[in-house]
């Protein structure tokens, strides 16, 4: 099955939209934050309003 252009943007967008959700909790933030730092060996900056 393949997308068409419009049904990929669209899908984009209801992934980003369920990545904001999940990380709107501490809890889940914070997982984000070790798995982040185990792969790249550096803290990951948040960058403002993206959980907004």
């Amino acid at each position: 099955m393949e997308l068409k252009e419009g049904d990929a943007k669209l899908f984009a967008r209801y992934i980003a939209q369920d990545i904001r959700e999940y990380l709107k909790t501490e809890e889940h933030r914070k997982e984000f934050e070790e798995y982040y730092f185990e792969k790249y060996g550096e803290k990951y900056e948040w960058k403002v309003g993206f959980l907004e």
